[in-house]
């Protein structure tokens, strides 16, 4: 999982809950922004790794906001060291 925070004014919950929703398109914006990027992001993920990726958003709606993009191990390479 990679988790991406900032401690701005976060999302509104209304906005917050569109997201969580899909509900978004292209011709609508929710709190200044629409969807499009995020749709396309979840889309790629989809088609890359799996029904088991997410992308997921979480704020308070007043003093952060969190994004965690799920991406499932089908392969471990021992070898690997960071």
């Amino acid at each position: 999982m990679i988790e991406i925070e900032d401690d701005g004014k976060g999302i509104d919950l209304n906005t917050l809950s569109a997201i969580d929703e899909n509900s978004f398109n292209d011709k609508k914006t929710h709190g200044g922004f629409s969807s499009i990027g995020i749709a396309n992001v979840r889309e790629r993920l989809k088609i890359h790794y799996g029904d088991e990726s997410a992308v997921i958003f979480d704020s308070d709606g007043k003093s952060f906001t969190k994004v965690s993009i799920i991406l499932p191990i089908s392969y471990v390479d021992e070898d690997f060291k960071l």
